[in-house]
């Protein structure tokens, strides 16, 4: 369960009974108990959820017989050291781009970003212009790329990544979650409480699109300068065939697994497919980007899934709660990536990309994959 989704959503739901509490700014918490409170959120730590404190990142192995590579470039912490609030989510790495072969650009909370120029051997930590937390990062070349993260922060680079510099955007105070560019000159930004932005300068300057829905929004995927997808919270999902100028909702079948209903947590494309993938092993691929011809895709687990990709082969790939790495043709069998998820189920791959056909990914505890040599 991803618990920075329930946090900006200010619900919780309890795995196991289904049971819901909701978190109102400003409530009094009727009917729940503060102690009441603090054990419940204990209860996350059993059920898998992505926050960890930086005192209790463990050191992980891969399994034998695996094609990856692991890092963990975590900041040292000695057992005694005691660990300030604000870096309670040190190793939560929300995304990975590769912008060329053998190159890396990860990012996650507490401003974080690494960079790796040797095909993920070694890791350098950019200092970026800002503090905080960094959800989203893609490239349109080798040079220039984007990150999103909260309180409106869109930060662009023009040297593959080792300076960004912010970018103004007509938002403030929502996150900024999922980058989309189809072209050179037209991106698009997808957040929170149904914020998408848009740019047709190549990102000098952008405006917000009306969007007909305030559910957060983790996924957006544009095939063309005109047709696109956004999704989210609470099974939202909306296409748009005219740049964002209108919109309308899709409905895709699946069923519930507790009382809260599933959510879209990322969209993929590669300018013709689009895979899309949510809560309980969601999972929907589109041959030809046509909403009509979305099909659900057959998975082994139920697992919450957050990162999705699309290979040259024509195969897809998933990431998600719990180590999970699967990858398919999208009509033969979706199967584990790696022989054995090991000790590496202790954490859950939040970032998934893919370059010359083979996977990259980045999660929680700090955790990074890449292609072996």
């Amino acid at each position: 369960m991803n618990l920075k989704k329930i946090l900006r959503n200010e619900i919780f739901t309890d795995k196991m009974g289904g049971s819901e509490v909701r978190l109102v700014p400003g409530s009094s918490l009727k009917g729940v108990s503060f102690g009441f409170l603090i054990a419940f959120l204990g209860l996350f730590s059993f059920s898998g959820c992505i926050k960890n404190n930086a005192s209790t990142i463990p050191v992980f192995s891969l399994p034998p017989g695996t094609s990856f590579q692991l890092s963990q470039p975590v900041p040292k912490v000695t057992p005694d050291q005691k660990i300030p609030r604000s870096l309670r989510y040190v190793g939560t790495l929300d995304a990975i781009a590769s912008p060329a072969s053998g190159h890396f650009v990860v990012v996650g909370d507490q401003s974080t970003i690494w960079k790796s120029d040797d095909g993920g051997i070694s890791w350098k930590h950019i200092t970026p212009p800002l503090k905080g937390d960094f959800y989203g990062v893609a490239f349109l070349s080798p040079l220039v790329g984007w990150i999103s993260g909260d309180d409106g922060v869109l930060l662009k680079t023009v040297d593959g990544g080792d300076h960004w510099k912010r970018i103004p955007v007509p938002v403030k105070g929502f996150f900024l979650q999922s980058i989309s560019f189809p072209d050179s000159l037209h991106g698009f930004v997808a957040g929170e409480k149904g914020v998408v932005l848009a740019t047709s300068d190549g990102g000098v300057t952008w405006k917000r699109l009306i969007v007909p829905t305030v559910q957060n929004l983790y996924g957006i995927a544009f095939l063309t300068a005109k047709h696109g997808y956004v999704a989210g919270w609470h099974r939202t999902f909306l296409e748009t065939t005219d740049g964002g100028m209108t919109f309308h909702p899709l409905e895709m079948p699946s069923e519930r697994v507790t009382r809260q209903e599933p959510s879209y947590n990322v969209l993929a494309t590669d300018g013709k497919r689009v895979l899309l993938a949510g809560d309980h092993g969601l999972a929907y691929y589109s041959p030809d980007g046509d909403s009509a011809h979305f099909s659900k895709l057959a998975l082994p687990v139920r697992n919450d899934l957050y990162g999705a990709t699309l290979l040259p082969d024509g195969s897809v790939a998933l990431s998600g709660e719990g180590g999970v790495l699967m990858s398919g043709k999208p009509v033969g069998p979706i199967a584990p990536v790696m022989k054995s998820e090991g000790d590496l189920s202790g954490s859950d791959f939040l970032g998934l990309t893919s370059r010359d056909g083979k996977l990259s990914v980045s999660g929680t505890l700090g955790v990074i994959l890449t292609p072996e040599h």
